[in-house]
């Protein structure tokens, strides 16, 4: 995987600062921002073409809208689960409150806790399990495009198993650079948080700009897993197309 690709993507473009300064206002209106959503989509899905146009113009806001909503709710249907299996360990906790014996309640307070910290990392994992497949789930939206294709399982396994290593190489890439945005968010604020009105908006358009360059990234790189696994399907059918 080319990862300084993926890093300078945006820039190559000669328009980036407005493309990214539009993508930045969008992305920061709620409702609206499910549009910036599928304008990163719709970089997977060039990149997945093979377009050497860096950065898409803002020509459909409506169709980036419609993807990007699309994606929004099968991300919500797939965490659904860990968000009612917090419920549990919320509970749980409440029940030595409920026992007016002293003697059973600390016995109860203890077995409660345990169980509800064995949840928690329950559901901590299966978050962590879904920010590991949702980019192919994402991938797999950008290729078909369809609402029912992000629940493909079969052919998201199968992608990302096909190449783990550079699927893994790509969601450390991800995880890593929003780390390093977070680090140097906390420098900014550190710097020039405390100067009144500007300072806030300093780190404010900071975040912003960040925050869209870093989809930039996750898109792109995500993009090129996608592309290589396509240019290997060809190369593995093309030798039995010509032997038939």
């Amino acid at each position: 995987m080319d990862i300084g690709k993926s890093l300078a993507y945006a820039f190559e473009d000669n328009r980036w600062i407005n493309k990214l300064g539009i993508g930045a206002l969008i992305s920061f209106v709620p409702i609206l921002n499910f549009a910036w959503v599928g304008y990163y989509i719709e970089i997977m899905r060039n990149v997945l073409d093979g377009q050497a146009a860096p950065l898409p113009e803002w020509h459909d806001l409506g169709k980036n809208f419609k993807d990007g909503l699309l994606v929004t709710i099968a991300a919500f249907l797939y965490t659904l689960p860990g968000l009612l299996f917090l419920i549990l360990p919320i509970g749980i906790m409440f029940i030595p409150a409920l026992i007016q014996d002293s003697d059973i309640q600390g016995g109860i307070a203890a077995v409660t806790t345990l169980t509800g910290v064995v949840l928690i990392c329950c559901i901590g994992l299966y978050f962590l399990l879904f920010s590991f497949v949702f980019p192919a789930i994402q991938l797999r939206f950008a290729q078909i495009g369809t609402f029912r294709s992000c629940f493909e399982l079969r052919e998201i396994i199968k992608m990302i198993s096909t190449q783990i290593g550079d699927y893994l190489v790509c969601w450390l890439t991800t995880l890593v650079a929003g780390l390093v945005i977070g680090v140097v968010l906390m420098m900014v604020s550190l710097f020039v948080g405390w100067i009144p009105c500007l300072g806030q908006t300093i780190v404010w358009v900071f975040s912003l700009i960040a925050g869209v360059w870093a989809s930039t990234v996750y898109a792109h790189i995500f993009g090129q897993f996608g592309l290589r696994l396509i240019v290997e399907s060809a190369e593995l059918i093309q030798p039995q197309e010509i032997s038939s």
